[in-house]
């Protein structure tokens, strides 16, 4: 007996998700000197979250045009390292990890002040991180920022302890895990070593800047996880 012909499917081929797939793989191979090596990292079961910072990454690369070598860009260190957080974009599921990948990939292809080499060990020290990690590095980089959009009062709090302030600020996070945290983010370079628990001169808000350093700043700024 011949095999009976979907008739649905001669009309509209393409499923839902081959569909949406289809467009994100069109919209990522108009970005210049990318969208071959974007195409190669994108699972299905992603394409919605990628489709929207492909959309932001793509728009960002449009204003930058006049800013991107062309030469640079086409060197083998440069087109790896541009592979690497390609493919770590289409490995994570966080959005703030995504929105800082995004944001290096720009800054590895625009800023030839930076070494490779440096922005590569920024890119390695990012994919070890986990959203908690983020948040905390995100409220000591831009405390102002992170607390508007938490939508708290602690900003006008000057006299908390800092373990105390700490526990307010990230009510999701234990003591134990921002403890650990502190401790992988001081051992990565990112923070100083600051005992959150000794005496300590700042209260409350104030005592998040003494946390910050030279290597952490480049850091946050290199993946522009603060607005000032």
């Amino acid at each position: 007996m011949d095999e009976k012909i979907d008739v649905a499917k001669l009309t509209n081929p393409l499923t839902p998700v081959e569909h949406r797939q289809k467009i994100l793989k069109g919209l990522i191979a108009q970005i210049p000197g990318l969208g071959p090596i974007l195409n190669e990292y994108l699972p299905n079961s992603r394409l919605i979250k990628l489709t929207n910072i492909v959309l932001q990454l793509k728009e960002d690369l449009e204003k930058l045009k006049t800013r991107i070598d062309e030469e640079y860009i086409s060197r083998d260190d440069v087109s790896c390292l541009v592979e690497k957080s390609l493919k770590s974009m289409s490995e994570t599921y966080d959005d703030f990890k995504l929105l800082a990948l995004k944001s290096g990939l720009i800054n590895s292809l625009i800023n030839k002040d930076i070494p490779v080499d440096r922005k590569e060990f920024y890119i390695n020290i990012l994919n070890s991180l986990s959203p908690f990690h983020f948040k905390l590095l995100y409220l000591i980089y831009d405390t102002e920022n992170y607390l508007a959009e938490a939508q708290t009062t602690l900003l006008l709090d000057n006299e908390s302890s800092p373990a105390n302030f700490l526990k307010k600020a990230l009510p999701d996070i234990t003591t134990d895990e921002v403890n650990i945290i502190i401790a992988d983010l001081k051992n990565k370079g990112l923070i100083r070593d600051m005992a959150i628990h000794g005496l300590r001169t700042e209260r409350g808000v104030n005592s998040l800047k003494g946390f910050k350093n030279e290597f952490g700043n480049g850091f946050t700024d290199f993946f522009k996880m603060k607005q000032n």
